[in-house]
């Protein structure tokens, strides 16, 4: 038996639900912080904008401590970031709720510090992923291009 074998056979299985757990998530998160870094070049802003690499170390129940990445967009003085905040959170995702998934599979905040728009995931049936967008003034709706645009032009202002 390889020690590969060996862990795999005596691994607590919560402890590999938690790290599988905890590897989508982070993977999740990456793939919407290229998908705003690509809605950003393709909106031609890259040389009015300074974009920063954050990172971040989280504790979360259930899943416990890991990396994450995040990313401030820097306008001059004024500066955006888009935080993770967890993979465990509760938000009833109202309209595009589908029963068994009225609940978000993570959140991720982009804040200017003094006022932050809610980015939930929702993953449907076949685990397909939408990201959906919602501030203390508007209904939740999907999160795109327009979407993204919108909220820097608010939080820049």
């Amino acid at each position: 038996m390889t020690l590969r074998e060996f862990l795999l056979k005596n691994a607590p299985r919560e402890e590999m639900r938690r790290r599988q757990s905890r590897e989508e998530w982070i993977v999740a998160v990456d793939r919407l912080l290229a998908q705003l870094r690509t809605w950003l070049a393709d909106s031609q802003t890259a040389e009015l904008l300074d974009l920063e690499p954050l990172a971040f170390e989280k504790r979360e129940q259930f899943l416990g401590t890991y990396h994450i990445k995040g990313l401030a967009i820097h306008f001059g003085e004024r500066t955006v970031k888009v935080v993770p905040v967890g993979r465990a959170v509760l938000a009833h995702l109202g309209p595009y709720a589908e029963p068994g998934h009225e609940n978000a599979e993570g959140r991720v905040d982009i804040t200017n510090g003094a006022y932050k728009y809610l980015v939930y995931r929702k993953l449907n049936d076949a685990a397909e992923e939408q990201w959906l967008v919602q501030d203390e003034r508007s209904d939740i709706r999907p999160l795109d291009r327009e979407q993204f645009e919108a909220i820097l032009q608010a939080l820049l202002s």
